[in-house]
């Protein structure tokens, strides 16, 4: 639901159906930037040199390595990586301005 709103409010958010994993990444081969939280997307954006930010909430940042071009923006929850809190949502808790802010400093000057 969420994914339809935002799809219809923006003139650049496009909302796409189930894709399998060599579309996934065709498609992330493909973009000037990807943002999306601690999942498999943004873990072969990594993996495939591809410029992204990573949103975390309650899971453990310390995990990743951060690079000039794959980031991480945290919540400022604690994480406890022995005893990780499903109900803790403080991925909200990230300002979307510190995403456009960092997103600004990843994508091409000219597009």
């Amino acid at each position: 639901m969420r994914g339809e709103w935002i799809s219809a409010h923006s003139e650049h958010a496009i909302l796409l159906p189930r894709l399998s994993l060599n579309a996934l990444k065709a498609l992330i081969s493909r973009c000037d930037l990807l943002i999306g939280n601690d999942t498999g997307p943004t873990h072969m954006a990594w993996a495939m040199n591809r410029p992204s930010i990573t949103l975390f909430g309650p899971t453990p940042v310390s995990r990743v390595h951060v690079t000039s071009i794959n980031k991480v923006l945290k919540s400022p929850s604690h994480v406890d990586p022995y005893r990780l809190n499903k109900e803790d949502f403080s991925i909200k808790e990230i300002a979307p301005e510190s995403v456009v802010a960092l997103a600004e400093t990843l994508l091409p000057k000219e597009r």
